[in-house]
């Protein structure tokens, strides 16, 4: 059994734990303070961004046809990214797609928007749902 875990699952283990950090409501907030130059990415389509979405935050729609020819001419590899979807399925899965096309330093909001707004974060709204 060890042996099938080394063999087969241990590189992707190991993998996933290098491609991007995930951190938890309060520390995603005090590492995007921390860090004035970091670049804060909003995942989720233009609607969702509008009625609400964490303060100074760029959307970039993850589901728009040229996502990976944007993302990798508006933003350097080496930059520091906080990225968040609308769950957490989404947000990690946009964070190992970015890490699978060379980005280095990916910070992920542990479970998403919807965990931001459950732990009383604070967020900007453009219009009304």
């Amino acid at each position: 059994m060890l042996k099938i875990f080394i063999i087969y699952l241990f590189p992707f283990w190991c993998l996933g734990q290098q491609a991007f950090s995930t951190l938890e409501p309060h520390d995603f907030e005090l590492a995007l303070r921390k860090n004035k130059t970091g670049i804060l990415l909003d995942l989720r389509n233009i609607e969702s961004y509008e009625i609400a979405h964490i303060k100074n935050a760029k959307v970039v729609d993850f589901l728009r046809d040229d996502f990976k020819e944007y993302i990798l001419g508006k933003y350097a590899v080496d930059s520091s990214l906080y990225v968040y979807g609308q769950t957490a399925s989404d947000s990690k899965n946009v964070a190992l797609y970015l890490s699978e096309i060379g980005f280095k330093n990916i910070n992920v909001l542990q479970g998403g928007f919807e965990n931001w707004i459950q732990k009383s974060k604070p967020y900007k709204s453009i219009k009304q749902s």
